[in-house]
């Protein structure tokens, strides 16, 4: 009982949660932790909900020490800020130093300058890889950051600097993309949920009652009128209309709908 009583959810903001590697990389290392007891990720949110017993001052030390730091959404307000920013600033810087050694290059000029300038295009697009890297290194859960940081250490090694700076600027120019991406599928998401309806009518014992849509309990029978949107996905048991379903489906023509047809929110 006592553990029941101590049990608490908790949603944390983790802006550098993109994809499942870093998914990967927090679940290995708080599974196994005292006082966690359940992981519950959303990669096109950059959330991770958490049931614990323990404080979580403790989650935030392990997602710090893992190089995910995160906020608490219910106990901070969550900052504004350009999560494309450093991407593409260091995206730029790279692909300015490249263009700048392959310039010197062409024109024949010293061969230190030409190199010193590709060591700084790798420098500028592959210090945050490299910082990814280590951290995967420590944890022993070696990752594509890792893979391109020892394909630009060989890079160098071996002599070809222009080869280990166009591959970490167009590795920069790929993670930018996939950041770009994501944040478009959030707005896009965030956007579906804004249209749907906070309330509907539901008829409960012949009787029609407004209720939340967080109220209503599946099997409910929920009545939607002409005009209005539907507030949840089911399916048609009495009546026909035409249904609107272009922020879902993108298709410009209403959609007639019949008993027995799926419905979805929005």
């Amino acid at each position: 009982m006592k553990a029941d009583v101590n049990k608490k959810e908790t949603t944390f903001t983790i802006h550098d949660l993109c994809c499942a590697t870093e998914e990967q990389k927090i679940r290995k290392r708080l599974e196994i932790q005292p006082g966690i007891q359940d992981l519950e990720f959303n990669l096109v949110g950059h959330r991770l909900k958490v049931n614990h017993t323990c404080d979580e001052n403790v989650i935030l030390d392990h997602l710090r020490e893992i190089g995910l730091p995160g906020i608490n959404e219910g106990a901070h307000q969550q900052p504004e800020r350009n999560p494309h920013r450093r991407l593409i600033i260091s995206t730029a810087f790279s692909a300015l130093f490249f263009a700048l050694g392959l310039i010197t290059q062409g024109l024949g000029l010293t061969d230190s300058l030409s190199i010193a300038l590709f060591l700084c295009s790798m420098l500028a697009g592959g210090w945050h890889i490299a910082v990814k890297a280590w951290t995967a290194v420590r944890l022993i859960s070696l990752d594509m950051n890792f893979l391109m940081t020892i394909a630009s250490l060989g890079a160098i090694l071996i002599g070809q600097y222009a080869e280990g700076a166009a591959v970490v600027f167009l590795f920069s120019v790929s993670l930018l993309i996939e950041s770009f991406s994501l944040d478009r599928t959030r707005r896009a998401i965030h956007s579906l949920l804004n249209v749907s309806p906070p309330a509907a009518t539901v008829i409960r014992n012949g009787i029609e009652i407004l209720a939340r849509v967080e109220e209503i309990a599946v099997g409910e029978t929920v009545m939607i009128r002409p005009g209005e949107r539907i507030p949840l996905d089911g399916e048609v048991t009495t009546g026909q209309s035409s249904v609107d379903e272009a922020p879902i489906t993108g298709e410009s023509l209403p959609s007639l709908k019949r008993t027995g047809d799926p419905v979805y929110a929005g």
